[in-house]
């Protein structure tokens, strides 16, 4: 579905498709992470797929400038993706959250989140 939702963004904007998205996180995404899981391997890969379509959601938010919600969800997508232990997503999503702090205007907060995006750790936090 992330990858849906992606082709659709880049051929239409950030303005279609996203309240769809949002559903989906809604209805279908927040149900699978709060069930069990067979395995930790399972658990891992269901929450990176996640955090990849609340990035999305972060990505069409911003697109559309819906700067506080696009926020909240890369900050989301920030958490799932080291739930999941998946550093280069981590990078990927905090790289994006520098170029919104840069747009917004706040200089020193973009190069917190670029260097965090390039370390080893990869949470700002």
């Amino acid at each position: 579905m992330p990858e849906f939702f992606s082709r659709r963004d880049q051929r239409h904007g950030g303005m279609d498709g996203r309240t769809a998205l949002y559903q989906y996180l809604v209805d279908v995404v927040a149900g699978y992470i709060g069930g069990v899981f067979t395995s930790d391997d399972t658990r891992r890969a269901l929450l990176a797929a996640a955090s990849e379509a609340v990035y999305l959601a972060g990505c069409m938010s911003f697109d559309a400038s819906h700067h506080e919600a696009g926020r909240r969800y890369f900050t989301l997508a920030l958490k799932l993706a080291a739930e999941a232990d998946e550093a280069p997503l981590a990078g990927h999503i905090l790289r994006a959250m520098a170029h919104q702090a840069t747009d917004l205007g706040h200089p020193q907060t973009a190069v917190d989140l670029a260097t965090a995006s390039v370390e080893r750790k990869r949470t700002p936090w």
